[in-house]
């Protein structure tokens, strides 16, 4: 017992330790953030190659080591993370958001699919739980990655081996608890996937686990899955906020809480749980519980815990449900916008401008008269462009700045900047500028989606949910 309880803590304490030092975004499950950045959040590095190597290594550790926690939603972000890197490569989808969030909702699919070995369960996770959006082309997508990840997995045929779970002090503090707590107990020292398993069996096909289908048995077995359960349900609450790749999809299961009841979905439950046992005896139960869960959660106002996660972080995140507000955009738009004007402006004026605003973005007009808008410009772009400017030449204060091209402007050159994106650093080349005009529309949106001040606000926020949290952010910088 001593080694076992040893080697738990020193699998937990390597896992922790790489998560700290070299991949902070490997702790955890994931599911949250990928939900972000499928509703249009940019988390740089999240889907990186670091991230994607730290988790890859440690989840094993984790797995080995004892902890209350699962492989399943670290198996997710794995697969967004690999899907993620492999399209990046590509031109198509690196240059275009909606393409990649397709890759990654068929990626969530795949990666659950792996998880469980159950590809029609990936595929309605996918679009139960992460997108917001989703097409029938992805569903084919998604179908064909969890299709390819389980018949590779199945092709491999990896020989099972105990699985168990833990975190750096905490981590270790927690195995050696668990290893402590759970090793008197059957069910407590099996896999959780495992115990489950052995649960929905039939006596009759060699289900009698350790005298488990046994009548002289019932009370005492009936005493150690109760234990199990307590024991299992505590230690799981403490050991999801580890900072190591911990998931909860099958920890909820095995503590009989109903995934419907901590993730908030329903059909993706029944599933997963006919793949992963091949009991249809229990289909029907297990239908009516989720939905009573479900209705429960519902009546209380209780979201998931993936919903709760991304809450707690500050993540933003617009959620699903439908909201009536029978207004429009002008009952809710501020009427003091910042604005710059597309010519006229100097240095000294843009960055008085700037120092005196904290908005992240600025609609260019016309003139202030009409206020006919022009194009769109971010703070962070137009900061850096100044500052650029200061540091390349000596740019007098009387400088005239110009947002819009005029094609009868010549001069020397300077600068511009191409492959300008949300996503793609700023790379700096020479253009153009004549003395005395600092040209800035090379950094400037010159067809920003503007709206109609008396279009219905549920309409805007389709268009948010649609199109992702970079159009609503500049949507909301536009009007402010």
């Amino acid at each position: 017992m001593a080694r076992f309880i040893l080697e738990q803590g020193a699998f937990a304490f390597i896992a922790a330790r790489l998560v700290k030092s070299l991949a902070k975004y490997a702790a955890g499950s994931g599911i949250s953030e990928i939900k972000c950045i499928l509703a249009g959040f940019i988390m740089r590095e999240f889907l990186g190659f670091w991230t994607y190597l730290i988790k890859s290594l440690t989840l094993p550790l984790v797995i080995a080591s004892g902890l209350s926690v699962g492989k399943e939603g670290p198996s997710v972000h794995m697969a967004c993370a690999v899907g993620n890197l492999v399209a990046s490569r590509f031109s198509k989808f690196s240059h275009s958001q909606g393409r990649m969030r397709d890759i990654l909702t068929a990626s969530s699919a795949a990666g659950v699919a792996v998880a469980f070995g159950s590809p029609i369960g990936g595929v309605l996770f996918s679009i139960e739980e992460m997108s917001q959006t989703f097409s029938i082309k992805t569903m084919w997508r998604s179908f064909t990655c969890a299709l390819v990840a389980t018949v590779t997995l199945a092709v491999r045929a990896v020989e099972k081996y105990e699985e168990n779970n833990v975190s750096h002090f905490e981590a270790v503090t927690l195995a050696i608890i668990t290893a402590i707590i759970g090793y008197p107990n059957r069910f407590l020292r099996i896999d959780m996937t495992e115990s489950m398993s052995i649960l929905f069996r039939e006596c009759d096909n060699g289900g009698d686990y350790e005298n488990l289908c046994q009548t002289s048995y019932q009370w005492e077995m009936t005493n150690s899955l109760l234990l199990a359960t307590i024991l299992r349900t505590l230690l799981l609450i403490i050991s999801y906020g580890c900072k190591v790749p911990a998931g909860i999809f099958v920890p909820s299961m095995a503590i009989a809480a109903a995934l419907s009841g901590v993730m908030r979905i329903t059909v993706t439950v029944v599933v997963i749980m006919f793949e992963l046992t091949g009991a249809l005896t229990y289909i029907l139960p297990t239908m009516i519980v989720l939905l009573v869960t479900k209705a429960v959660g519902d009546l209380l106002g209780i979201t998931g815990i993936a919903d709760e996660a991304i809450k707690f972080n500050g993540y933003p995140f617009l959620e699903r449900d439908e909201h009536i507000y029978d207004a429009n955009v002008a009952q809710v738009m501020r009427r003091d916008l910042h604005s710059i004007r597309a010519s006229g402006m100097t240095v000294r004026d843009i960055e008085q401008f700037l120092a005196s605003t904290t908005v992240k973005g600025f609609p260019i007009v016309t003139d202030d008269e009409n206020r006919t808008l022009t194009a769109y410009i971010e703070r962070a772009e137009l900061e850096f462009v100044m500052e650029r400017a200061r540091r390349t030449q000596d740019l007098p204060p009387e400088t005239v700045c110009w947002f819009v091209p005029d094609s009868s402007e010549q001069g020397n050159t300077l600068w511009s900047a191409i492959g300008i994106d949300e996503d793609v650093s700023v790379n700096i080349q020479h253009a153009t500028a004549t003395p005395g005009i600092l040209k800035l529309w090379p950094w400037v949106n010159q067809t920003p989606l503007s709206v109609s001040s008396r279009l219905p606000l549920e309409v805007v926020m389709q268009l948010f949910k649609r199109m992702g949290w970079a159009l609503e952010h500049k949507l909301y910088a536009q009007h402010d």
